[in-house]
């Protein structure tokens, strides 16, 4: 697959020019505005002006008005070519374009087919469709809830929430969206449930700050690549040890939502430090996370409303804490040596990617033994590969007795990052090559960083073109 096949998958029946591939800049490519941002630099500087004489504050922003519209000059970043390629993709109304799940590319399809695999997902046990939009009726539980526990504990931020949702009465109900997983036969989609701005999505980041310190102290957890490598370097193993890698099947509509709840109730009554960020008492948190996982967990597909009475959506703030909070729970269930019939070398895990390190032959017995813990429910599937295996965006050598590292890239990813004339600061720019170079310098072993470095400088001169 070449680099353009890689920055744009076509899966509709639209045929493309090579001209409308190649000139593919990607989704958060931002195009110059053709206009100066008055209003914006204007507003800026109104709360200065607020104490001065309204004539000279008057006079004062007429003349940044006159500088701006003097001095600026609209230089633009895509040409009249890109202009009608981005008009025709956007006036054909049978036609998707959206980003894939992983890989930072665009995808096409046909909107029929994308409404079908929605569709598909939606008749599963998983959602229940509903007569009618539900936002009105569980805004005035919600209400009463907030302004309930606002009162018993005084917490100043809940009160603030509660004001906010009883003066903003145009809460927005979330709404479903898939990710085609490009990775994967039959490109399924990922379900991701967008709640900006809905009805919960400010208490679901509070509760998220509350909860989110009781996780990712055990020795398994792994926050990023950085900590995943230092387990790694200082590791010896025998030559009779396999690499194996694992993750749960669909995790998020699969979470066991009334266990979850019973271990978070569990880990916040044995918490200290509680009373340190918030005034809620474990009872009341549990209510409300409770509330957002269940009466609160609805959504939209089209002209269709739903409930979502399983599990967690994904695309809600809070969801990505109780994965954690499960998977901890899970984690401690299955691996206790008392239970356990395997005892792995090495066991890390990134949410529920799973990574470990066990004898030869034992993975077979690892694996059924994991998916014994919530038959039906939890399901885990296996990778083992005996001297190359991939985790997060690390390749996994065995060479010998130690493991060696070097950054590694699914076979679908783009290598296309922000294009350079995107409309944004320079910063971003310098940020997206420092973060590359930062991450091969953390990753690589000393014998692989020159070429994953070569690598950078070919990805970063694409989009600088």
């Amino acid at each position: 697959m070449n680099d353009v096949d890689k920055a744009v998958v076509n899966l509709s029946f639209t045929v493309l020019s090579s001209v409308e591939i190649v000139r593919s800049k990607g989704l958060s490519f931002v195009p110059t505005p053709r206009e100066p941002p008055i209003l914006d630099r204007v507003s800026s500087v109104d709360h200065s002006l607020s104490w001065t004489e309204p004539m000279k504050a008057a006079e004062i922003k007429g003349a940044i008005s006159g500088s701006l519209m003097h001095r600026y000059r609209v230089t633009p970043n895509i040409n009249n070519l890109e202009r009608k390629v981005m008009k025709n993709l956007r006036d054909k109304k049978d036609l998707m374009v959206t980003k894939a799940d992983k890989g930072n590319v665009v995808v096409l399809l046909n909107r029929e087919e994308y409404i079908t695999k929605i569709n598909s997902l939606l008749d599963s046990e998983v959602y229940r469709a509903l007569r009618s939009d539900p936002t009105s009726g569980t805004r005035k539980v919600a209400l009463l809830l907030l302004r309930c526990f606002a009162e018993e504990t005084k917490d100043k931020t809940l009160s603030k929430i509660a004001q906010k949702l009883h003066f903003v009465s145009n809460s927005k109900c979330p709404e479903l969206y898939g990710l085609p997983k490009i990775h994967k036969p039959e490109i399924p989609l990922r379900p991701v449930i967008c709640s900006t701005k809905s009805m919960t999505s400010d208490l679901c980041c509070y509760l998220k700050s509350i909860i989110q310190p009781l996780t990712g102290n055990r020795v398994s957890h792994v926050s990023n690549h950085k900590d995943f490598c230092s387990a790694l370097k200082t590791l010896t193993i025998a030559r009779n040890h396999a690499m194996v890698s694992c993750d749960v099947k669909n995790l998020f509509t699969s979470i066991p939502m009334a266990h979850t709840l019973s271990t978070l109730q569990r880990l916040l009554n044995s918490d200290s430090t509680l009373h340190q960020r918030t005034s809620l008492n474990p009872f009341r948190i549990v209510k409300l996370v409770s509330f957002c996982m269940n009466e609160g967990n609805f959504f939209r597909f089209q002209d269709t409303f739903y409930a979502q009475t399983n599990g967690a959506p994904m695309g809600r703030s809070l969801s990505p804490v109780l994965a954690e909070v499960f998977m901890e729970e899970f984690e401690e269930m299955a691996l206790n040596k008392d239970s356990c019939p395997v005892a792995p070398v090495l066991f890390k895990r990134y949410v529920d990617d799973c990574f470990a390190i066990l004898e030869e032959g034992e993975d077979i017995t690892l694996l059924q033994h994991l998916n014994s813990i919530f038959p039906g429910k939890i399901t885990l599937t296996m990778e083992e590969v005996k001297n190359s295996l991939p985790f997060l965006d690390v390749l996994v050598q065995k060479e010998g007795r130690k493991l060696t590292t070097m950054v590694y890239g699914k076979p679908t990813h783009s290598d296309r990052y922000l294009h350079f004339t995107s409309h944004q600061p320079l910063s971003v720019n310098r940020g997206i090559a420092t973060g590359m170079i930062d991450r091969a310098s953390t990753i690589c072993d000393p014998k692989h960083l020159g070429t994953e470095l070569n690598h950078i400088v070919k990805a970063l001169q694409k989009i600088g073109t």
